[in-house]
C-alpha cells in the first residue's frame, strides 16, 4: 500500500511539473512581439575620466580587436574604441538604430590602464535624441576591476513638445 501511495505521489508531482513547464514553454514560444522604434535620431556620448586602453587579457578574434571602450544598446554595438581613449574628450556614436519606445538597456564596458587599475575611475554616458539629452548617468569603477555596467532606460515614443527645435 505504501509503495502504491509513493508511486502515485511521484506521478502527481512529476506530472504536475511536466504539465506546468509545457504550459510555460507554449506561452513563451514563438517570436517576440515587434517593438516600435522611438521617434528621432539617437546617439550615445561617452566621456571617460581616465585614459582607457584595450584590455591586455581580452581574447581577440579574427577581425575584432580588444576594445578600450564599448557601448551597446539593446545588444547592438553603437560605440567602440579599439585604441586609447583620452580622458575628458567625449566620443559620440553614429545614430543608434536599436533604440525602441519603452524599456531599453545600455551596456558600458571600459578598461582603465593596468598602472591605474587600483584607483576608481568614472565613465559618463549621455543618450541624446536629435542632439538633446534624454538621459545621462555616471558610472564608477571598483578599484582593481574594469567597468562593466548596465543602464536601464525608458524612452517615450515621441519627443516632448518642449524638445522640438523647429524655427
Amino acid at each position: 500500500m505504501r509503495l502504491l501511495l509513493a508511486a502515485l505521489a511521484w506521478v502527481v508531482c512529476v506530472g504536475g511539473v511536466a504539465l506546468w513547464t509545457s504550459a510555460r514553454t507554449a506561452v513563451g514560444s514563438g517570436t517576440p512581439p515587434a517593438r516600435a522604434g522611438a521617434e528621432g535620431v539617437f546617439t550615445v556620448e561617452a566621456t571617460v575620466s581616465f585614459a582607457a586602453e584595450p584590455d591586455l587579457f581580452a581574447l581577440e578574434t579574427e577581425g575584432e580587436k580588444a576594445a578600450a571602450l564599448r557601448v551597446t544598446v539593446n545588444g547592438a554595438e553603437v560605440l567602440r574604441a579599439e585604441s586609447r581613449v583620452l580622458p575628458g574628450r567625449p566620443l559620440v556614436s553614429a545614430p543608434a538604430p536599436a533604440v525602441f519606445a519603452g524599456r531599453n538597456e545600455l551596456f558600458v564596458q571600459a578598461h582603465p590602464p593596468q598602472r591605474d587599475l587600483a584607483r576608481s575611475h568614472a565613465v559618463r554616458i549621455r543618450v541624446l535624441r536629435d542632439g538633446e539629452p534624454v538621459a545621462e548617468r555616471t558610472f564608477w569603477t571598483v578599484p582593481g576591476t574594469p567597468l562593466a555596467e548596465t543602464f536601464p532606460l525608458d524612452i517615450p515614443a515621441a519627443a516632448a513638445p518642449g524638445d522640438a527645435h523647429g524655427h
